[in-house]
């Protein structure tokens, strides 16, 4: 209503709901109280689903799961950096993440269903004993 107030146009005010995937996106403030030895990603026509959560420990596997129709291929940057991986349908693919740090997962392509907003989550992997740290039970 402050656009209609001061005379501005609606042009660009309006958007689409965003997907529960990108909802789920981890905000910056997001601090994890535990990490878990598993994390588990499924990619669907909803966008990115993180299980039990986006915590993962040091040393952890990241299971990524395509419940898609098509082949979907994603990236994950951060600080440690891993080549492209290529999931075809009902496949599961793992990845162990070793270095400490914030990364990014994103389908880059495949699941044509899949919203724009949410080809993209973010994962906390971290092992720092002091509070905040501990591995999850």
């Amino acid at each position: 209503m402050p656009g209609l107030m001061l005379g501005l146009p609606f042009v660009g005010v309006m958007v689409g709901d965003t997907s529960v995937a990108a909802q789920e996106a981890l905000p910056e403030s997001y601090s994890c109280k535990c990490f878990h030895r598993e994390v588990k990603v499924q990619f669907d026509a909803n966008g990115l689903h993180f299980a039990p959560d986006h915590c993962l420990s040091k040393g952890g596997t990241v299971r990524f799961i395509n419940a898609c129709q098509t082949e979907v291929v994603i990236t994950v940057d951060g600080p440690e950096l891993e080549p492209p991986m290529s999931l075809l349908p009902e496949k599961e693919g793992d990845m162990p993440l070793l270095v400490v740090g914030r990364y990014t997962v994103t389908a880059v392509n495949g699941c044509p269903e899949l919203p724009d907003d949410s080809r993209t989550g973010t994962l906390e992997v971290g092992t720092d004993p002091g509070p905040g740290g501990k591995v999850c039970q």
